[in-house]
Protein backbone atom coordinates (compact mmCIF):
# COMPACT_ATOMS: atom_id res chain seq x y z
CA UNK A 1 0.00 0.00 0.00
CA UNK A 2 1.12 3.51 -1.00
CA UNK A 3 1.93 6.11 1.63
CA UNK A 4 -0.79 8.41 2.07
CA UNK A 5 -0.04 12.46 2.25
CA UNK A 6 -0.74 14.10 5.25
CA UNK A 7 -4.34 15.18 6.19
CA UNK A 8 -8.51 14.32 7.19
CA UNK A 9 -9.65 11.20 5.70
CA UNK A 10 -13.23 9.67 5.55
CA UNK A 11 -13.97 6.50 5.53
CA UNK A 12 -17.50 4.84 4.41
CA UNK A 13 -18.74 1.41 5.06
CA UNK A 14 -21.32 -0.28 3.65
CA UNK A 15 -22.51 -3.70 4.67
CA UNK A 16 -25.00 -5.97 2.66
CA UNK A 17 -28.13 -4.16 3.98
CA UNK A 18 -27.15 -1.14 2.31
CA UNK A 19 -26.18 0.22 5.95
CA UNK A 20 -23.51 2.82 5.94
CA UNK A 21 -21.17 3.69 8.30
CA UNK A 22 -18.90 6.74 8.35
CA UNK A 23 -15.58 7.13 9.63
CA UNK A 24 -13.16 10.02 9.82
CA UNK A 25 -9.36 9.87 10.59
CA UNK A 26 -6.72 12.22 10.35
CA UNK A 27 -3.01 11.76 9.32
CA UNK A 28 -0.13 13.94 10.68
CA UNK A 29 2.12 12.74 8.56
CA UNK A 30 2.70 9.61 6.27
CA UNK A 31 6.29 8.65 6.38
CA UNK A 32 7.44 6.91 9.55
CA UNK A 33 11.32 8.54 10.35
CA UNK A 34 14.10 6.39 10.17
CA UNK A 35 16.59 7.62 12.85
CA UNK A 36 20.82 7.11 11.28
CA UNK A 37 23.78 9.10 12.40
CA UNK A 38 27.46 8.74 11.46
CA UNK A 39 30.07 10.19 13.46
CA UNK A 40 34.08 11.42 13.24
CA UNK A 41 36.37 11.87 15.83
CA UNK A 42 39.55 13.67 16.63
CA UNK A 43 41.55 13.44 19.74
CA UNK A 44 42.62 16.87 21.72
CA UNK A 45 43.43 17.80 24.82
CA UNK A 46 40.16 17.49 26.43
CA UNK A 47 39.17 14.19 25.17
CA UNK A 48 38.24 12.81 22.06
CA UNK A 49 36.23 14.79 19.94
CA UNK A 50 33.10 14.12 18.17
CA UNK A 51 31.40 14.97 15.53
CA UNK A 52 28.03 13.54 14.87
CA UNK A 53 26.28 13.65 11.30
CA UNK A 54 22.48 13.32 11.10
CA UNK A 55 21.62 11.07 8.14
CA UNK A 56 17.77 10.27 9.59
CA UNK A 57 15.31 10.01 6.86
CA UNK A 58 13.10 11.64 5.39
CA UNK A 59 14.31 15.32 5.44
CA UNK A 60 11.79 16.93 7.14
CA UNK A 61 12.45 15.78 10.71
CA UNK A 62 11.03 17.91 13.53
CA UNK A 63 13.39 17.03 16.20
CA UNK A 64 16.73 15.59 17.57
CA UNK A 65 17.28 13.47 20.83
CA UNK A 66 20.84 13.13 21.78
CA UNK A 67 22.09 10.95 24.39
CA UNK A 68 25.56 10.67 24.82
CA UNK A 69 25.72 7.94 27.19
CA UNK A 70 27.60 9.68 29.73
CA UNK A 71 24.97 11.59 31.40
CA UNK A 72 24.49 14.72 28.70
CA UNK A 73 22.15 15.53 25.87
CA UNK A 74 21.78 18.04 23.20
CA UNK A 75 18.84 18.67 20.58
CA UNK A 76 20.37 20.11 17.68
CA UNK A 77 20.43 18.57 14.45
CA UNK A 78 24.62 17.82 14.59
CA UNK A 79 26.10 18.35 17.84
CA UNK A 80 30.10 17.87 18.76
CA UNK A 81 30.60 16.37 22.09
CA UNK A 82 33.87 15.58 24.06
CA UNK A 83 34.07 12.46 25.39
CA UNK A 84 37.05 12.09 28.51
CA UNK A 85 39.49 9.27 27.41
CA UNK A 86 38.52 6.15 28.95
CA UNK A 87 38.96 2.39 28.53
CA UNK A 88 35.68 1.84 26.97
CA UNK A 89 32.63 3.02 24.81
CA UNK A 90 29.65 5.24 25.32
CA UNK A 91 26.32 4.05 24.76
CA UNK A 92 24.84 7.24 22.17
CA UNK A 93 21.31 7.05 21.22
CA UNK A 94 19.66 9.10 18.94
CA UNK A 95 16.06 9.70 19.31
CA UNK A 96 14.09 11.78 15.37
CA UNK A 97 10.29 12.94 15.78
CA UNK A 98 7.98 13.12 12.66
CA UNK A 99 4.82 13.21 14.76
CA UNK A 100 3.02 11.36 15.74
CA UNK A 101 6.30 9.19 14.93
CA UNK A 102 9.58 8.52 16.65
CA UNK A 103 12.79 6.46 15.90
CA UNK A 104 15.77 5.30 17.92
CA UNK A 105 18.95 4.67 17.03
CA UNK A 106 21.72 3.51 19.12
CA UNK A 107 25.43 2.88 18.87
CA UNK A 108 28.16 2.48 20.89
CA UNK A 109 30.84 5.27 20.22
CA UNK A 110 34.53 3.65 21.21
CA UNK A 111 36.70 6.15 23.01
CA UNK A 112 39.95 4.03 24.65
CA UNK A 113 42.39 5.46 26.48
CA UNK A 114 44.41 7.94 25.66
CA UNK A 115 48.00 6.40 25.01
CA UNK A 116 46.03 3.83 22.12
CA UNK A 117 46.57 7.87 20.05
CA UNK A 118 49.61 8.56 21.19
CA UNK A 119 53.32 7.77 23.63
CA UNK A 120 56.16 9.60 24.55
CA UNK A 121 59.45 9.09 22.01
CA UNK A 122 61.68 8.72 24.62
CA UNK A 123 64.63 9.03 22.09
CA UNK A 124 65.26 12.70 21.82
CA UNK A 125 68.49 13.37 23.71
CA UNK A 126 70.06 16.23 21.96
CA UNK A 127 68.93 19.95 20.68
CA UNK A 128 70.33 23.42 19.88
CA UNK A 129 69.12 26.38 20.57
CA UNK A 130 71.06 28.62 18.22
CA UNK A 131 68.32 30.50 16.48
CA UNK A 132 68.99 28.61 12.72
CA UNK A 133 65.19 27.12 13.23
CA UNK A 134 66.07 23.56 13.45
CA UNK A 135 65.67 21.98 16.57
CA UNK A 136 65.83 25.28 18.66
CA UNK A 137 63.68 24.04 21.88
CA UNK A 138 62.77 21.17 23.19
CA UNK A 139 60.04 19.29 24.09
CA UNK A 140 59.50 15.21 24.30
CA UNK A 141 57.98 14.15 21.29
CA UNK A 142 55.39 12.02 20.74
CA UNK A 143 54.51 8.88 18.57
CA UNK A 144 51.11 7.43 16.92
CA UNK A 145 48.45 8.39 14.61
CA UNK A 146 47.78 11.80 17.29
CA UNK A 147 50.67 13.24 17.99
CA UNK A 148 50.68 16.24 15.88
CA UNK A 149 47.29 16.77 17.87
CA UNK A 150 48.35 16.19 21.11
CA UNK A 151 52.22 17.30 21.47
CA UNK A 152 50.49 21.12 23.10
CA UNK A 153 49.31 18.94 25.54
CA UNK A 154 52.39 18.12 26.80
CA UNK A 155 53.99 19.81 29.91
CA UNK A 156 57.82 19.85 31.54
CA UNK A 157 60.16 21.00 33.81
CA UNK A 158 63.49 21.05 33.37
CA UNK A 159 66.78 21.06 36.06
CA UNK A 160 70.56 21.79 35.67
CA UNK A 161 72.82 19.04 37.83
CA UNK A 162 72.56 21.06 40.93
CA UNK A 163 68.65 20.95 41.18
CA UNK A 164 67.56 24.38 40.02
CA UNK A 165 64.71 24.67 37.75
CA UNK A 166 65.62 25.80 33.78
CA UNK A 167 62.20 25.61 32.67
CA UNK A 168 58.50 24.91 33.43
CA UNK A 169 55.92 25.00 30.39
CA UNK A 170 52.55 27.49 30.71
CA UNK A 171 50.12 26.35 28.49
CA UNK A 172 51.15 26.41 24.86
CA UNK A 173 54.45 27.79 26.01
CA UNK A 174 55.87 23.88 26.78
CA UNK A 175 59.33 23.99 24.33
CA UNK A 176 62.07 25.30 26.29
CA UNK A 177 64.04 27.61 24.58
CA UNK A 178 67.36 27.15 25.65
CA UNK A 179 67.01 29.80 28.41
CA UNK A 180 66.93 30.17 31.82
CA UNK A 181 63.53 30.78 33.22
CA UNK A 182 65.34 33.00 36.29
CA UNK A 183 66.83 35.45 34.02
CA UNK A 184 65.84 34.83 30.47
CA UNK A 185 69.67 34.36 29.43
CA UNK A 186 70.86 31.68 27.75
CA UNK A 187 71.75 28.51 29.41
CA UNK A 188 75.49 27.23 29.44
CA UNK A 189 76.10 24.19 27.09
CA UNK A 190 75.65 20.68 28.77
CA UNK A 191 73.42 18.10 30.56
CA UNK A 192 69.81 18.58 31.73
CA UNK A 193 66.77 16.86 33.56
CA UNK A 194 63.49 16.77 32.89
CA UNK A 195 60.04 15.46 33.87
CA UNK A 196 57.57 15.35 31.21
CA UNK A 197 53.66 15.03 31.61
CA UNK A 198 51.26 13.94 29.37
CA UNK A 199 47.58 13.22 31.27
CA UNK A 200 48.45 10.32 33.60
CA UNK A 201 51.46 9.34 31.83
CA UNK A 202 55.18 10.88 33.56
CA UNK A 203 58.73 10.12 32.17
CA UNK A 204 62.18 11.48 33.30
CA UNK A 205 65.52 12.09 31.08
CA UNK A 206 67.91 14.46 30.21
CA UNK A 207 68.71 16.05 27.16
CA UNK A 208 72.05 17.91 25.99
CA UNK A 209 71.84 21.34 24.98
CA UNK A 210 74.91 21.96 22.21
CA UNK A 211 74.50 25.82 21.52
CA UNK A 212 77.05 25.70 19.06
CA UNK A 213 76.88 22.95 16.80
CA UNK A 214 80.43 21.56 15.40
Amino acid sequence: MNNLAAGTYSLTVTDANGCKSLSIATINSSTKPDAKFTYVPSVSCDGLVVNFKDESTPSNISSWTWNFGDGTTDYIQNPAHVFPYSSGSYPVILVVSLPPCKDTMKYDVPVGDLFIYTTFDENTNVFTPNNDKVNDCFIPSLKGNGADKLKDCVSIEVYDRWGIKMFESNGKDNCWNGNNIQNNKPAVDGVYFYIAKLATKTIKGSITLIRNKP
